[in-house]
């Protein structure tokens, strides 16, 4: 038994030993294995890795997508974080391409998960990050993550990178300081081939936010020859080239870009704005058909889209200027509740979206129907929606097309009580929006507003601050004058920049007529004022006067304008005054009689020039005729005719003591 036991532990030790050897055999062979596999799996997301960093640079945005997703799946591998980092930047340039904000935000969670998951805080996750954030319009925290990522720029590269980077969103956020301040910090660096394109473009965009669309448009056009794949990557920026070339009325240039936008372009926002300014180019060109049916092209494609409703509100537009329109669109929309009741559907859309981008295309079209209808109680609607209008929310847009709806029936509108309801409604609006020639039309009209002139005035000084017009400043200067307000008329005649002829007269007006004591007048009239006008000679024949110097031919020859501007011109008024004083003085009582009577004669009731004959006429004893005057005169209460009347009534004292 104890045999059998021994040999039964010998045998169970062999077994064991030979399951063992076994056993270490197979785990070695799993082991290597495993680590052939797993050394595999690297190999080929390697080769995954550098496929979507390759189809990233050719712009396969997509496909780089995938494959940097499919990188992502796999924490352990070297290529994790770089592809979170990586997706962070295809979203990003998806989102830019398409104009989808969605795209932008899963850009920015891939960037947080990757500083999460343990990527470096770097100058480029700054930069990124700011890219960002840029794009979705968040330019103030943009600029302060650029300014973070530039303290930690470790190399030139990313620095320029960053530099352009604020220099771009400052002029998107418009701060001027800001946009100077980068470009002179970007002005002593040596940008590469590319970064000097997009700094070209850059300062074009800066002149197309300023509207110097004129400076602007060499350096975009120039961008679009050297650069177009920028723009490409970038659809908005592509749509500022072309909008620039339009609004400058480059309209050749301006449709090519837009195609070409058409073309290239997958971004659904800028798309829907390129058809809409097709077709505001071909109607500018007075092709019709043409622009019918590039709005027609942007209401089938994107029906519910707010450009589709501008679209249909300028078709509205065209219907009223051309009835043939009605029946061709009503073929092609057969349903469209628009063409149907234009007016319902123009109210509605302005009820809906008052204050907001599409309900000031609304307003334009509501106003054109109430100006054509001349209602009293319709102005007063359209007052109201006006005075609403916040009018630095208006862009060049909405600017545009209240011109071209507005305007020829604003020169066509001459009625005072409307004009006057209109404009007071938001003076700014129309100062804003229209020329110079449609201001000073509706400034004559609401001339007759009222007798103190106050909203004629209030439009012109807002005319002046836009267009600083020095016609403008005269026009303030003869309303001022003629209220009597003389300090005020030379106020803003010393804002005058071009002294000619007029302004050396209007000076010698205010100077004579404010007894001030200009002592350069005469000299300037004379050196201004190279023609023998009325006014040039009556200054001249009044520092005559001045001097004691009586010269009555320049009365004599121009009497009829003195009879004409007696008692509108108060010069003419004072000059007249003084020159019978001083006659006066002189005791020249038959001159005064000779001078002034055809003058009399054809202005009735002037207490000042009848009070003078009177008295002349006392003082060369023909009280007959002095009688008559001052028996025609009992309402006159003025300081010569007191004299007049005393002195007739002393010699009537006088005769009749000399009878007794």
């Amino acid at each position: 038994m104890l045999r059998f036991s021994l040999f039964f532990l010998c045998l169970l030790s062999v077994v064991y030993a030979s399951t063992n050897e076994t056993t270490n055999q197979y785990s070695k062979q799993e082991l290597n294995e495993t680590n052939g596999t797993l050394q595999k799996n690297n190999t080929y997301i390697k080769i995954v890795y550098e496929n979507a960093l390759r189809d990233f640079r050719v712009g396969s945005y997509y496909d780089a997508l995938n494959e940097f997703s499919y990188v992502a799946k796999f924490p352990d591998t070297p290529y994790f974080l770089d592809a979170l980092y990586q997706l962070a930047k295809t979203y990003l340039a998806i989102g830019k391409r398409t104009g989808e904000k969605k795209f932008f935000w899963s850009a920015l969670n891939y960037l947080n998960l990757y500083i999460g998951r343990g990527g470096v805080d770097d100058a480029k996750y700054f930069y990124l990050k700011a890219l960002i954030l840029e794009n979705l319009g968040f330019y103030e925290r943009a600029l302060a993550l650029y300014q973070l990522g530039l303290a930690k720029a470790e190399n030139d590269s990313i620095k320029k990178d960053i530099l352009i980077g604020m220099l771009r969103t400052a002029v998107l956020a418009k701060k001027s300081d800001l946009f100077t301040k980068y470009m002179i910090m970007l002005s002593v660096e040596k940008l590469t081939k590319e970064q000097k394109k997009e700094y070209r473009f850059i300062r074009g965009l800066s002149y197309f936010y300023q509207g110097n669309y004129e400076n602007a448009i060499r350096l975009l056009l120039q961008t679009y020859k050297e650069y177009e794949e920028y723009l490409i990557d970038n659809p908005q920026f592509y749509y500022i080239v072309a909008e620039n070339a339009y609004r400058y009325g480059e309209y050749k240039t301006a449709k090519q870009l837009f195609k070409r936008i058409l073309k290239y372009v997958k971004n659904r926002d800028v798309l829907q704005k390129t058809l809409l300014r097709l077709g505001d180019i071909a109607f500018n060109s007075n092709n019709i058909h043409e622009s019918i049916g590039y709005y027609y092209r942007l209401i089938r494609k994107f029906p519910k889209s707010k450009y589709a409703t501008i679209a249909k509100l300028k078709l509205l537009y065209i219907m009223k200027k051309d009835k043939k329109v009605q029946h061709y669109l009503k073929k092609f929309l057969p349903d469209a509740q628009f063409l149907k009741n234009p007016q319902k559907f123009t109210l509605e859309i302005l009820v809906k979206n008052r204050q907001n981008y599409i309900g000031f295309f609304a307003l334009a079209n509501f106003g054109l129907n109430v100006l054509e209808l001349r209602s009293e109680k319709l102005m007063k609607r359209l007052g109201w929606e006006l005075s609403l209008v916040p009018v630095k929310s208006l862009k060049y847009e909405h600017k545009e097309y209240f011109r071209r709806l507005w305007e020829p029936t604003l020169l066509d509108l001459k009625d005072p009580k409307l004009t006057c309801i209109l404009y007071r409604s938001n003076p700014q609006f129309f100062v804003e929006i229209f020329n110079k020639s449609v201001l000073l039309h509706m400034g004559t009209v609401l001339y007759q507003c009222e007798k103190t002139k106050k909203t004629y005035i209030d439009l012109l000084k807002r005319a002046y601050e836009k267009f600083k017009d020095d016609a403008i400043l005269y026009k303030l200067v003869d309303v001022y004058y003629e209220l009597g307000k003389y300090s005020k008329a030379m106020q803003y005649l010393t804002k005058v920049k071009n002294r000619g002829c007029t302004y050396a007269i209007e000076y010698n007006k205010l100077c004579f007529l404010m007894q001030q004591k200009c002592s350069n007048r005469f000299t300037l009239l004379k050196n201004r004022c190279q023609k023998n006008s009325f006014y040039k000679l009556l200054f001249l024949s009044a520092a005559k006067l001045e001097q004691g110097i009586i010269d009555t031919s320049f009365v004599q020859t121009h009497r009829d304008f003195f009879v004409k501007h007696y008692k509108k011109d108060p010069v003419v008024r004072k000059y007249v005054e003084m020159l019978a004083k001083k006659m006066i003085e002189k005791e020249q009582y038959q001159k005064i009689i000779d001078l002034l009577s055809p003058i009399a004669s054809y202005i009735k009731e002037d207490c000042f020039l009848n009070s003078i004959l009177s008295l002349s006429y006392v003082r060369i004893g023909k009280m007959q005729y002095a009688g008559k005057i001052l028996n025609e005169m009992n309402s006159c209460d003025n300081e010569w005719y007191h004299i007049a009347k005393a002195a007739y009534d002393d010699i009537l004292f006088s005769k009749e003591i000399e009878g007794e």
